[in-house]
């Protein structure tokens, strides 16, 4: 089950301030405009619309993957977020522009070390929205899910957001069999 300040094996995190992350996040904004100009972002359609059941018996829609061209296949960590935001509530219209904008929002992720790939995903009866990513290091991928955190924290309803760490577990395995 996914909780906001416990990650994999009951480690907590160490919070970060706003402060803090608006310094990373310029940094990654600025690196991933580098990696769109050389071309090392790739939008792959093969997963999109592919829908995932959940342990919790909510299903989920692919509907966009962001991958590094050159990306690792070995050693890799998944995380998984979701959150509902607190604003857009049941809106059709509100959803569907949040899903056209979210493309914006890759330049808040891509840069970041350890990025591989990032499923996109929504549950259009529940309002949640999931990521799932695959990232190089459990250090680096604990970091990002912080940062993501401290980013998303205005956005999202109150109690809504979550995420966990989790090693050794292929990204085709977790959405062949989610155990969250």
């Amino acid at each position: 089950m996914y909780d906001e300040s416990v990650l994999d094996s009951g480690r907590v995190t160490t919070r970060k301030s706003r402060r803090s992350v608006l310094g990373v996040e310029i940094r990654c904004v600025l690196s991933t405009l580098a990696l769109l100009v050389r071309n090392q972002l790739a939008l792959p359609r093969d997963k999109v619309g592919r829908v995932v059941e959940f342990a919790d018996g909510s299903r989920s829609e692919i509907y966009r993957e962001t991958a590094m061209r050159r990306r690792r296949y070995d050693g890799l960590v998944l995380i998984a977020v979701r959150f509902r935001l607190r604003l857009i509530g049941s809106s059709r219209l509100a959803h569907w522009l949040f899903r056209i904008e979210s493309l914006l929002n890759t330049v808040l992720f891509a840069a970041h070390r350890g990025f591989q790939t990032k499923l996109w995903l929504t549950d259009r009866d529940t309002g949640y929205y999931r990521g799932i990513y695959e990232w190089e290091g459990h250090a680096a991928a604990v970091d990002y899910t912080e940062t993501l955190r401290v980013v998303l924290q205005p956005w999202v309803q109150e109690g809504s957001f979550g995420y966990q760490v989790i090693e050794g577990q292929s990204r085709e395995d977790y959405l062949d069999g989610v155990d969250m």
